[in-house]
């Protein structure tokens, strides 16, 4: 039979086993768009890729269909630009260009807001998931740019003082 002192100890032990596990178990949690704010979630669509479940490479029939329900604004047999207004006077327009293979080259997106705070949030946002994703920014010229190690690029400003409405511009490219 253990004795009171014995037990105690085995009690403070399991209690520190427990504490110990809950801590490792939410700090290997995958964060969730979500978790970086609805907007950015919305935007981001899909965490299975680049950007709204897109890659750059992908043919265009998949990243037309990674829209729907969307339909495009303008469509040609290399380029493909969406616009999303909503009730609150924001708009964001997002364009896919494609090389002559048929192939995603580049993505540009664009997010216009009523408010200066709401585009500088979104683009604190978006630079915490792109360091939690692919490690810390390098500033450059007002851009926060990271350079992936499959030669993509991504850019991301905050352009809300030179158009004196909330805008932040996001890009992705390979040179």
């Amino acid at each position: 039979m253990l004795s009171f002192v014995n037990k105690l100890t085995l009690k403070k032990y399991y209690l520190h086993s427990l504490v110990l596990c809950l801590i490792f178990l939410s700090c290997n949690r995958a964060k969730k768009l979500s978790d970086y704010g609805s907007k950015f979630a919305e935007i981001m669509k899909s965490e299975n890729a680049l950007f709204r479940g897109n890659n750059l490479g992908d043919d265009l029939y998949p990243v037309h269909e990674n829209e729907i329900p969307l339909q495009p604004s303008q469509e040609e047999t290399d380029y493909l630009f969406y616009e999303l207004k909503n009730d609150s006077g924001e708009l964001y327009s997002i364009e896919y260009n494609f090389n002559d293979k048929k192939k995603l080259a580049d993505i540009r997106f664009d997010g216009y807001f009523t408010e200066k705070t709401t585009a500088h949030t979104l683009f604190e946002n978006f630079k915490t998931y792109f360091n939690e994703t692919y490690g810390n920014t390098e500033d450059s010229f007002g851009y926060a740019i990271w350079k992936l190690k499959d030669g993509t690029t991504i850019e991301l400003a905050d352009e809300s003082t030179e158009y004196k409405q909330g805008k932040i511009t996001l890009l992705f490219y390979k040179k």
